[in-house]
């Protein structure tokens, strides 16, 4: 292949992008390029006024210039520059907007790999050239033309201008010849009863097929049984009418694997009208689909999420006030009273109603967490014993730890729920004798992992594998598995909570997780979590002291009547001294009225004014109390830094009254 030289112009603001793609084409083996980059429209056109280019790369998002503005701009000033549009966003609307306006392609920056960008810029240089030989030779037929009609008399002459006509138009179908054989997008030609008369290249790259095995043949070879009959009935009814058809074919190559194109095809006809070919321009979009359906799958379970979150925070205020109440009332009873027993029971439906909020809260990556510097090697060898009573006798565990692995930044607590979540489901997985292995080590994830991989994120990560020679899944199962509520199990045997409590503990760990399986063959869940460069804490048990209570003065600060009534009792019955508002502002008419207070307890989101707000307007004086943040919500999705702040606690709903007076108690004796 010949290499293409050219002189390029990126308009682009974005320093990253305009890098990127300065490598990917610095790169290119086929285009050698000289770049410069400027970063508003007002620059390109000044550049323009001063340079030649055989390129424009344009950005439609520029500091000085928005969408297809910024393309009427440079086109205006340079028509006849090929132009190929970046843009952060697939809009087909806008691709079509923008070839209407002149440009030549459109590429979506983020998925643009260096061989497309190179086609891409081959062909359009290509086009352009092509278009420039073609206004040569207008430019040049014109000129015959005037001559002709000023030499009309002159038949020598005239004869010579019809040979120059007839010369024209044989240069500029070997032209067209050209352009079409080194075309991207794939080309055929078939007669009116569907015999192959020419492909191109490309359609020979696509389907697998050799131009020898193609022309003269019927594509029936092609069809690949996906398409009702009625589909078939209605492509023909449109083309044999002579109207052109465009859509959505689903082809089988030679070696029997299904590819998606975009087709377009078009009738040519004769000066009467009547059908003498058929053309058909095919796109091969088979990637393109696949990572619409990974998009639109996030977005699915990001939706889901929020809504999940949403209940959850107004649920955990209704399982706070029965679990407190239920908690004094217990206490207030005499012995052996019998309503203690149904207390009892109230308690624990309270407490599985606060898993299921917990479970909901991890999906939605809104719970708290307790991240610290840990050995995942440590955390899984003190799991193992308990992780072994849970399966079943004739299940074998193993654990394959990796050497040199890095430290990551978790919650202990929450990569231990991820371990018995997924070794559960495990379980139920495998019928019969089997093993369950779990495996660590340490990747690296580099560019091009990525780019064959849409779910995954460059960078250093601890890999946690957990594998299983259970049933396996297919394909529309795993399409679901991480959906809140969508289980396999018999009804009774799970809540369709437990893959998805998995995937939003990991993603709150700014890690990500994938998973491969197929029917009869196992399951193995990869969890893929950031490596930190500090340094480990040990894993051991956690001994909590005796809880005390103490004399001092506490702002309660809650919404919820139920809640706040409930904290002050408990409060009150340790021995502190309480006073209680409904809202932040009233908090703050409370604290500026002189009267002593040594800590607020004060909830997140409440109405008027809310706990980081009171808290940023009690930082405006000298002397501020500490404060006790609740909230349902996970601490990032609250404030980032708030962990950071000396003088705030925090304190996850629904909480029992032995956690508020721990967590009160450590923070007023950290003051």
């Amino acid at each position: 292949m010949d290499i293409v030289r050219a002189h390029v112009l990126l308009v682009e603001d974005n320093p990253d992008d305009a890098e990127l793609l300065a490598e990917s084409l610095t790169a290119a083996e086929s285009v050698q390029v000289k770049i410069e980059n400027v970063p508003t429209a007002r620059d390109a056109t000044r550049l323009l006024a001063e340079k030649d280019f055989d390129l424009i790369l344009l950005d439609l998002a520029l500091p000085d210039s928005e969408g297809l503005d910024t393309l009427s701009r440079i086109r205006a000033q340079n028509p006849y520059i090929p132009i190929i549009i970046l843009t952060g966003v697939n809009d087909k609307a806008l691709a079509y907007a923008a070839a209407r306006a002149g440009a030549q392609d459109f590429l979506i920056k983020g998925r643009v790999e260096q061989d497309t960008l190179e086609r891409s810029l081959r062909y359009a240089l290509e086009r352009a050239r092509i278009e420039q030989e073609l206004r040569r030779h207008r430019n040049h037929l014109g000129e015959i033309v005037a001559q002709r009609t000023a030499d009309l008399r002159d038949k020598s002459h005239l004869l010579e201008q019809e040979i120059a006509e007839h010369s024209l138009a044989v240069e500029r179908r070997a032209l067209l010849a050209a352009a079409i054989e080194n075309a991207n997008d794939a080309f055929v030609i078939t007669a009116c009863d569907g015999t192959v008369e020419y492909v191109n290249p490309a359609f020979e790259r696509l389907s697998g097929y050799s131009r020898a095995e193609l022309v003269g043949k019927n594509p029936r070879f092609w069809s690949s049984g996906e398409h009702e009959p009625a589909f078939y009935r209605e492509f023909f009814d449109t083309i044999t009418s002579g109207q052109s058809w465009h859509g959505q074919f689903i082809n089988r190559r030679k070696d029997g694997s299904l590819v998606h194109c975009e087709s377009n095809v078009s009738s040519v006809r004769d000066g009467r009208g009547k059908v003498l070919k058929y053309i058909q321009i095919l796109r091969d979009v088979t990637e393109e689909l696949k990572l619409r359906e990974m998009i639109a799958r996030a977005q699915r379970l990001e939706s889901v999420g929020q809504l999940a979150g949403g209940i959850a925070h107004d649920f955990n205020n209704i399982v706070q006030a029965i679990m407190g109440y239920a908690e004094l009332a217990q206490l207030t009873l005499p012995a052996a009273n019998p309503v203690e027993k149904h207390i009892g029971e109230i308690q624990k439906a309270a407490g599985r109603a606060a898993d299921l909020t917990r479970q909901l809260l991890a999906f939605s990556r809104r719970q708290v967490l307790k991240r610290e510097p840990v050995a995942i090697n440590d955390v899984i060898s003190a799991l193992m014993n308990m992780l072994s009573r849970l399966l079943r006798a004739d299940i074998e565990l193993d654990f394959v730890p990796g050497h040199h692995l890095g430290i990551v930044e978790a919650d202990i607590g929450q990569l231990e729920q991820i371990l018995v979540n997924l070794c559960v489901n495990a379980r139920d997985a495998i019928t019969g004798n089997g093993r369950i292995t779990i495996e660590t080590e340490h990747v690296l994830l580099n560019g091009e992992y990525v780019r064959t991989h849409p779910w995954a994120r460059a960078g250093r990560f601890v890999l946690l594998s957990v594998s299983d020679t259970g049933c396996g899944m297919d394909s529309e199962v795993l399409a679901q598995a991480f959906e809140p509520f969508f289980t396999t199990k018999v009804e009774g045997r799970g809540t369709g909570l437990g893959l998805a409590t998995v995937y939003g503990i990991v993603k709150q760990h700014d890690g990500f997780i994938h998973c491969y399986s197929e029917p009869g063959k196992g399951t193995t869940f990869r969890i893929y979590l950031p490596m930190s460069s500090r340094a480990a804490r040990g894993v051991g048990p956690k001994i909590e002291a005796k809880v005390r209570g103490g004399n001092e003065s506490i702002l309660v600060v809650e919404d919820d009547e139920a809640i706040r009534d409930l904290v002050r009792d408990v409060l009150e019955r340790a021995g502190y001294v309480v006073v209680t508002a409904p809202d932040g502002e009233e908090a703050l008419r409370v604290c500026e009225s002189g009267r002593t207070i040594d800590l607020v307890v004060s909830d997140v989101i409440m109405p008027k004014m809310g706990g980081l707000e009171l808290h940023a307007r009690l930082a405006e004086r000298e002397s501020r109390p500490p404060m006790l943040l609740t909230s349902g919500y996970t601490t990032r999705a609250i404030k980032p830094d708030l962990a950071s702040m000396p003088d705030v606690g925090m304190l996850q709903k629904p909480y029992s009254s032995e956690d508020l007076l721990r967590s009160v108690r450590a923070v007023l004796d950290s003051k």
